[in-house]
């Protein structure tokens, strides 16, 4: 998973280049998809929460 931070928190489309090693499938979603699918799947929660968690965590160590 990759989220662009700035992006993702003012809502504004990221332009980036991604690097892979392995064969990608690259999906993207609209912040209207992604408060549905934050709203539907309870677990997706979690993983929300935990990424947040890691990037906080990482600035704070800055």
């Amino acid at each position: 998973m990759v989220i662009i931070p700035y992006s993702f928190n003012e809502g504004i489309p990221a332009r980036e280049n991604i690097i892979t090693y392995e064969r990608t499938e690259l999906i993207t979603t609209s912040s209207e998809e992604f408060t549905e699918l934050y709203n539907k799947a309870p677990l997706w929660q979690y993983t929300c929460k935990g990424v947040t968690e890691i990037k906080n965590n990482e600035l704070l160590d800055r």
